[in-house]
């Protein structure tokens, strides 16, 4: 990210706020955010779904600070310092943190964004949207973020608000196909997946969740 010299929110507010306040303490996890990226709040979502402790460390990524560098070599957010490790370790890449958060939650608090490892056509569904939604909707979001005129912004509106509707519906069509996805299991029909099996799609369809 480069300064453009053009204004941009540098604090949460409303209720993204309140969360932070209540994970301002030291964790062995530190998310190093900016409030105003759309690649920081689905992964920000997926800590608060999944339950891990973490701390929130907001920066400003286009200043590019000295710490924010020592965990994400090309100042970029969302990253993590992952403090339990000795000398501490770092990710970035929000699709990448997703993963690792969806196996440490695997052995910690057991909340999972994927259907069951059992059915693997429908987690795969799960990626085929998610990996949609990145290409078509998130740039859309993100240029409507950007946006700095009223007739930019009202066509980033347009033009997002439409991608968000196309997801909803790409979503809804991948349920409705698992929905008839029935197996045989110890003489009863028993469906794969489940309620919790979407959340991945979700988180990334609301990246505007917290803004």
């Amino acid at each position: 990210m480069t300064d453009t010299g053009k204004s941009y929110h540098k604090q949460c507010t409303g209720e993204a706020l309140q969360t932070v306040q209540r994970h301002a303490a030291d964790e062995d996890i530190t998310l190093f955010a900016g409030c105003f990226c759309p690649f920081v709040q689905r992964g920000w979502a997926a800590l608060e779904y999944l339950g891990i402790p973490y701390k929130y460390y907001e920066v400003d990524p286009y200043k590019k600070p000295r710490e924010l560098l020592e965990v994400s070599p090309k100042g970029l957010v969302p990253a993590l310092r992952l403090s339990n490790y000795n000398p501490p370790r770092a990710l970035n890449e929000s699709t990448v943190i997703m993963d690792f958060l969806e196996d440490l939650a695997s052995t910690s608090t057991k909340r999972t964004l994927l259907p069951p490892i059992t059915d693997p056509y429908a987690r795969a569904l799960v990626r085929l949207q998610s990996d949609h939604i990145n290409r078509t909707l998130v740039p859309a979001f993100y240029r409507y973020l950007q946006a700095q005129d009223p007739t930019t912004q009202i066509t980033g509106e347009k033009e997002f608000k439409a991608g968000h509707r196309d997801a909803r519906w790409a979503v809804r069509t991948c349920r409705q196909r698992s929905r008839w996805d029935w197996v045989v299991e110890r003489g009863r029909r028993a469906r794969m997946g489940g309620h919790h099996g979407w959340t991945l799609c979700v988180i990334i369809i609301h990246v505007d969740s917290f803004t």
